[in-house]
């Protein structure tokens, strides 16, 4: 999160919301602050903090009434990265003014997105919540600082800020792109469509709705958001992955390998088309073009273990579907009584039972990746096979069950 993104929120806003603690300020020291403030203004807009601060401090001493002085020189101590003196000045205002939110919200921002101590700044946040109970505002940063700390909190707020404001663009992309980043494709996709609809231009957004309709089965809209992805940039090698990826979902295998070759002719290096290519074979039953492909992304360099699990994936498959084709090659060459034919397809079967084992073992060393359970599964299925194939190699009769 980019902290100049929210600095807005609480800068420059000249208004006397709230009561004030009475001060007794004579209508020329008001006036004369209010002029020192809007100077200062002039600086902060221009990230000039050295030259605002004195002014608004000046103003402070005019008119120690003034709230507004006091949230921008906690803005401007931010922007210095003087955590002390924004504080400081933040707290003021809530003295000066307890029922102007706008200090508390300043200290929510300091300690939950700037100092990240989440749980103090939703704090805060909340006091600034129970002062306007119709803030989006307040609401979408208390859900934002629970994402990380409490996934049920956040989405408590996420929909509490969107009952009270259902087409909030904030709102709907920041619980949009929560809700897939935690996998809650269902319940994502009830607001995928009202977010399209607002922040088409919104990449993030549509990325995220993307994900959606390929986990629940709408390859077609999938493919139509890629499309229009690729047209308002068609220079990213991603767009043409994603679209890649819902061609595939809906057995579309040639147009999917044309966007894989075109993201690779843009991104040789990328694993991710590597992946993908890997993969397609596998559905197109080439195993020996798969198992190129998931070694080529095994070359080029470090992965998490998620990336790794998928790459051994497609190699161990590979190597299991060439070893059941060779067993189908060498019965074949047993009914036609080429018995040498078929003991050198038995053998190769043996070698890449071999193969696919080593591969579901190291996915299974890997530890909790989606493909875990299977590979053990998998283990056990490929020993099994290997041993009946060298059985058969060996001329010894099968075990009595």
């Amino acid at each position: 999160m980019k902290i100049m993104k929210l600095f807005p929120l609480y800068v420059l806003v000249f208004c006397t919301a709230g009561q004030n603690t009475k001060i007794n300020v004579s209508e020329k020291q008001q006036t004369e602050a209010k002029y020192l403030y809007i100077r200062a203004r002039a600086y902060l807009s221009q990230k000039r903090y050295d030259e605002a601060i004195p002014l608004l401090e000046e103003a402070k001493k005019k008119d120690p009434s003034f709230v507004d002085a006091y949230i921008a020189l906690g803005n401007a101590y931010i922007g210095k990265k003087d955590t002390l003196n924004a504080k400081k000045n933040f707290l003021e205002a809530t003295k000066v003014a307890p029922k102007d939110k706008r200090g508390y919200e300043g200290l929510g921002f300091l300690y939950g997105f700037y100092l990240r101590k989440k749980e103090t700044g939703i704090k805060w946040y909340k006091l600034a919540y129970k002062l306007d109970p119709k803030s989006t505002t307040d609401l979408l940063a208390i859900a934002r600082l629970y994402e990380k700390i409490n996934i049920d909190s956040a989405d408590f707020y996420y929909k509490k800020l969107l009952g009270l404001d259902p087409e909030n663009p904030e709102g709907l992309k920041r619980y949009l792109n929560f809700l897939v980043e935690n996998k809650k494709y269902g319940e994502a996709q009830k607001y995928a469509g009202k977010a399209i609809e607002k922040l088409s231009n919104d990449e993030t957004v549509m990325e995220s709705a993307f994900k959606v309709y390929i986990q629940m089965g709408e390859a077609e809209k999938a493919v139509q958001i890629a499309s229009n992805l690729i047209a308002k940039n068609p220079d990213n090698y991603i767009y043409y992955l994603m679209r890649g990826e819902a061609y595939a979902a809906l057995n579309k295998y040639k147009e999917a390998l044309s966007d894989y070759n075109k993201a690779e002719n843009m991104n040789p290096q990328s694993i991710g088309v590597h992946i993908r290519k890997g993969i397609l074979y596998l559905d197109l039953k080439n195993y020996n073009r798969a198992l190129q492909e998931a070694k080529k992304a095994l070359d080029l360099g470090p992965k998490s273990e998620d990336i790794q699990s998928i790459i051994y994936y497609v190699i161990a498959e590979a190597y299991k579907e060439i070893a059941l084709t060779y067993e189908k090659q060498a019965k074949s060459y047993e009914k036609s009584k080429n018995k040498e034919a078929a003991r050198e397809k038995w053998k190769s079967a043996a070698k890449k039972w071999e193969s696919a084992k080593k591969w579901y073992q190291m996915i299974y060393s890997l530890g909790d990746t989606p493909y875990r359970d299977y590979s053990r599964k998998m283990v056990d299925y490929c020993q099994k096979k290997w041993k009946k194939v060298q059985r058969i190699i060996l001329g010894i009769e099968e075990e009595p069950r």
